[in-house]
């Protein structure tokens, strides 16, 4: 087994994490070749060590992208071709399970891996768990005694191809490509463009899943993004079960932004943190609260700490057993069947927290919802503000994403403003009432010296609340 590896290294602020990678890789069993992708010369790397100098352009950021014509040259030299950023650690055992599992897969599909860091108990944190990455439902299966997923974050720093797949990617057209970004940014599409560009699927063994677990050497995501292994392992048991066919694969709505353009501000965002905006507008103790389009129940555990009884209808049904330990009664990820579930119950509140712009008909939902209602009840919805977002994008001269999308069945996205949604609320029988902005950073730090005037203008998003008339 011949094996070339590639390791992007800039400057030398890694360099304590890039000689442990070394390290690994000197001590496998197999013929491995090393290069390291360097912005200036490093000449006490090791006899064994290929050092490649400068990045494809003139962003800095590009040198990941000098492993692409590397592959390329030597495509007939290696069995296997590994590229890696320099903090992510790759084991011998790991390797090995790749080669196992890989054996199993049709041939379009990668076997993926998943980076962790450690919390300091020796607890597992997920690090690349977090904002809209989910499982896909529609993408689990079995293949031989292994559970096989597809997990939407398609970046792990790392991945590893056969000289077949390899081949693939260089016919598809969509490897040995300038370098650029758009979905992901350019650090992260250097990694990912074989699932993205090139026509291959990065699937994850779930039944194996810790032989596939990669170390985030320098561990900084810790108490920022990332899940908890506790909080994970209820996922994973969902995923099993929709693969053993004991659990339907249902999602609520298909939360995915057909936009080219980093995910964060667009796609439907899992595991939301509280926002002081709800207590001002929920009179949550002893409230009943439904949350239609549920991620992992931060947001609601902060409502039930609050006093209410709250209820999730989730984006889908993976996602629904985090909120569970939460405290919500989960119900369905399928609204008939979820209103179904809740029988005679009425609801003091229902939220739709960034879930309207992701429905193909927002009227209809609001009118199905408001059937929910108790009769004093009230419908809250949190929707992106649109006219904010250009603004930013105006200050930062980019293009807005929107703007060549002029359909929702386009862009899977509806271009959401208080006036847009107003209108969904007064069709659906309801009475729009009051409107609060959420101001961040530093259009929060302006904002007060407009006097409220500019808010419309600089808000990320907008809470408006409605009644029956």
């Amino acid at each position: 087994m011949k094996i070339l590896v590639a390791i992007a290294n800039h400057g030398t602020k890694n360099r304590g994490y890039l000689d442990q990678l070394l390290a690994a890789y000197r001590a496998m069993p197999w013929d491995v070749h090393l290069v390291v992708l360097s912005d200036k010369p490093k000449t006490d790397l090791g006899d064994d060590v290929e050092v490649l100098v400068g990045a494809p352009s003139k962003d800095p950021w590009s040198l990941p992208f000098a492993h692409r014509p590397l592959f390329r040259d030597r495509v007939d030299d290696y069995d296997l071709f590994l590229y890696s950023e320099d903090d992510t650690l790759l084991t011998e055992t790991n390797l090995r399970a790749w080669m196992e599992v890989q054996a199993q897969l049709p041939p379009h599909q990668v076997a993926g891996f998943l980076r962790n860091e450690y919390y300091p108990d020796g607890k597992l944190s997920y690090c690349g768990v977090h904002y809209h990455y989910h499982w896909d439902v529609h993408r689990i299966g079995r293949v031989g005694a292994e559970v096989w997923a597809h997990y939407t974050n398609e970046h792990s720093a790392l991945y590893v191809l056969n000289q077949a797949q390899l081949r693939h990617c260089l016919a598809s057209g969509g490897y040995t490509i300038e370098p650029h970004q758009g979905r992901y940014d350019m650090l992260v599409s250097a990694a990912s463009d074989p699932y993205t560009r090139c026509g291959l699927e990065r699937v994850i063994c779930v039944t194996r899943l810790p032989e596939f677990l990669l170390r985030h050497l320098p561990n900084i995501y810790i108490g920022r993004i990332g899940v908890h292994e506790d909080d994970f392992q209820p996922q994973l048991d969902r995923v099993e079960q929709i693969a053993k066919g004991e659990l339907a694969p249902q999602e609520l709505f298909d939360p995915v932004v057909r936009l080219d353009v980093p995910r964060e501000a667009w796609n439907k965002d899992y595991y939301p943190r509280p926002e002081p905006l709800y207590r001002e507008a929920l009179q949550l103790d002893g409230a009943s609260v439904l949350s239609v389009g549920m991620g992992a129940g931060f947001l609601e555990a902060d409502w039930i700490e609050a006093g209410a009884q709250v209820t999730g209808i989730p984006v889908d049904a993976v996602i629904g057993a985090m909120a569970a330990r939460r405290g919500v009664r989960v119900l369905e990820a399928d609204l008939e069947r979820a209103i179904a579930q809740v029988g005679s119950d009425r609801f003091d509140a229902i939220v739709l927290h960034h879930t309207l712009e992701h429905l193909p008909n927002p009227t209809r939902w609001l009118e199905r919802l408001t059937t929910l209602l108790a009769p004093s009840g009230h419908l809250v919805l949190w929707v992106a503000n649109q006219p904010g977002r250009k603004v930013r994008f105006r200050v930062r001269k980019e293009a807005y994403p929107l703007a060549a999308h002029a359909s929702f069945e386009e862009a899977h996205y509806h271009e959401t403003n208080p006036k847009v949604v107003r209108h969904w609320v007064r069709e659906a029988g309801l009475r729009p009432d009051r409107i609060r902005y959420q101001l961040r950073d530093k259009a929060a730090r302006v904002a007060p010296y407009a006097l409220g005037l500019l808010d419309p203008y600089l808000a990320d998003s907008f809470l408006l609340t409605a009644r029956r008339p």
